[in-house]
């Protein structure tokens, strides 16, 4: 199976009710660039998803005061 994720599994993965959202995120600076470009259409890995993922959950955690969760990958920086 391909490691390439495009913009409707990425926006899926965080929640959003479409890719127009997700774009309009992405074009926001939400999202992170993609990590590459295939027949057009940017991709970004599944590795990138998930710390996008953790890195929004850390944010929401932080505003709530709670300590960040560690990483599945190992120690945070």
């Amino acid at each position: 199976m391909s490691n390439k994720r495009y913009a409707a599994d990425f926006a899926r993965a965080l929640g959003y009710a479409n890719v127009e959202a997700f774009e309009n995120a992405r074009r926001g600076g939400l999202i992170p660039a993609p990590d590459g470009v295939f027949d057009k259409r940017p991709y970004w890995r599944q590795e990138t998803i998930q710390k996008t993922l953790e890195a929004h959950a850390n944010g929401i955690r932080a505003a709530w005061g709670h300590p960040p969760v560690e990483s599945e990958g190992g120690e945070h920086d």
